[in-house]
C-alpha cells in the first residue's frame, strides 16, 4: 500500500496549493489515510506485537515523533524566512511563542485546547491517529464483534451529525469522527480471510486499477462543489472505495522486488505529509512569487517535497528502524511480508 499512501500525500498538497479552492482532495486523503491506518494497526498488534502495549507504544513513538521533530526544526526555519508569506498561506504557519504553546504542539494530542500556532500545520491529524490508534488497541483490533459495534456507533454518530447540519468539521476533524474510517479499516482486516476467498489474486490484480480510478474520480467530483448536499455523497463514498483497494491490495502476493518498491516509495509518504508547508513557504516567498497556489506551484512544491522525503526517508531507515527492529516481536507466521 505504500504506492497508494504517497498518492494520498500528493493528494494533500494539492488541497493546500493546487489551483481550486475545494479540500476534497485533502479531505478524502486523510479520510484515506485513515483508513489504512486502521487495517494496519489492527493487522501489527495482532502479528507482531500480541497486544504487548510497551512495544506497541514504543514503536508508534518512534514511527511518529522523531520526523515530527525534525521537519518541526525545519518548518520553523522555513517560517523564520518568510513570516508574511508563511502567514499568507495559512494562519497557523506562526512559530509557537511561549512555552506552554510550544508544549501544546510538540506533545501533539495537547492536554489542553490545541495552540493555534502550528509550523507543521497537518500536525492535529497526528493526534487523530494516535487516539484512535488506543482505541484500536484496547478493543477493535482484537475482536471483530468490538469493531463492529465501533462501527455502529460511529455511523450513529455520523448520522446525527449531519441531520443537525452541522458543519463538515464535526465529521472530519475530531477524534471521534474518525473512527468511523479507522474501524472500517480494521474490519478490512478482520473480514479479509474472506474476502481472500471470494476473489483470487488475479481478480484483485484486475479490479485494483478500475477502483484506483474510481477514487480518482471521486475527488474530480468532490473538487468542483463546496462541502454540503450531494458531497456528503461522496465523502462517504470515499470511505468505502478506500477500504476496497485496501481489501484488494492485501490479497495480492507481492515479489521481494515490488516490496522493496512499494516500501521505499510508501516511506517518503509520511515526511510528504508533514513537510510539503516548510517547503511551499521558502518557494511560495522567493521562487513563485505568488501566493503559492496553482498548478505551477502544485507541481514545484510535490517535486521539492518529493525531493526532501528522500534524505528524510533514508535517515528513518538508517538510523530509526534499527531502533524499531529491536523492539518489535513477530508473532504470526504471515507477519514477514511487511514492517509495521
Amino acid at each position: 500500500m505504500g504506492y497508494l499512501r504517497y498518492v494520498f500525500a500528493v493528494a494533500v498538497i494539492f488541497s493546500h496549493f493546487g489551483q481550486s479552492s475545494s479540500s476534497a482532495s485533502g479531505q478524502f486523503a486523510v479520510f484515506g489515510f485513515y483508513v489504512l491506518s486502521g487495517f494496519l494497526m489492527t493487522r501489527v498488534p495482532n502479528d507482531w506485537y500480541g497486544f504487548d502495549l510497551r512495544r506497541f507504544a514504543l514503536n508508534r513513538f518512534l514511527r511518529l515523533y522523531p520526523l515530527f521533530g525534525l521537519v518541526s526544526m525545519l518548518a520553523v526555519m522555513a517560517i523564520s524566512l518568510a513570516p508574511a508569506t508563511a502567514l499568507q498561506l495559512n494562519p497557523a504557519l506562526v512559530v509557537p511563542s511561549d512555552p506552554t504553546e510550544w508544549l501544546s504542539y510538540l506533545s501533539i494530542v495537547p492536554l489542553t485546547q490545541a495552540s493555534p500556532a502550528r509550523p507543521i500545520p497537518p500536525s492535529w491529524s497526528l493526534a487523530v491517529e494516535i487516539i484512535n490508534y488506543g482505541l484500536l488497541w484496547l478493543l477493535t483490533a482484537r475482536d471483530r464483534r468490538w469493531a463492529y459495534i465501533a462501527l455502529a456507533a460511529s455511523v450513529v454518530y455520523h448520522v446525527v451529525v449531519l441531520g443537525l447540519g452541522s458543519p463538515i468539521y464535526w465529521r472530519y476533524a475530531p477524534s471521534w469522527a474518525a473512527v468511523l474510517p479507522f474501524t472500517v479499516g480494521a474490519l478490512v482486516h478482520h473480514e479479509g480471510a474472506r474476502f481472500r476467498v471470494a476473489l483470487s489474486s488475479s481478480q484483485c490484480r484486475g479490479l485494483v486499477g478500475l477502483v484506483g480510478a474510481v477514487w480518482l474520480g471521486l475527488v474530480a467530483w468532490g473538487q468542483t462543489m463546496p462541502p454540503t448536499g450531494f458531497y456528503n455523497a461522496l465523502y462517504y463514498c470515499n470511505i468505502a472505495v478506500v477500504a476496497a483497494l485496501a481489501a484488494l491490495l492485501s490479497a495480492i502476493p507481492l515479489s521481494d522486488r515490488m516490496k522493496r518498491s512499494d516500501r521505499v516509495v510508501g516511506d517518503l509518504a509520511y515526511p510528504i505529509f508533514l513537510g510539503h508547508w516548510a517547503v511551499g513557504v521558502p518557494l511560495s516567498a522567493f521562487l513563485l512569487h505568488s501566493t503559492g497556489r496553482g498548478p505551477i506551484a502544485f507541481a514545484t512544491i510535490t517535486l521539492a517535497t518529493t525531493l526532501l522525503a528522500l534524505p528524510l526517508a533514508w535517515m528513518g531507515e538508517m538510523v530509526i528502524e534499527p531502533v524499531r527492529d529491536r523492539v518489535r516481536r513477530r508473532v504470526s507466521a504471515g507477519a514477514d511480508s511487511y514492517r509495521p
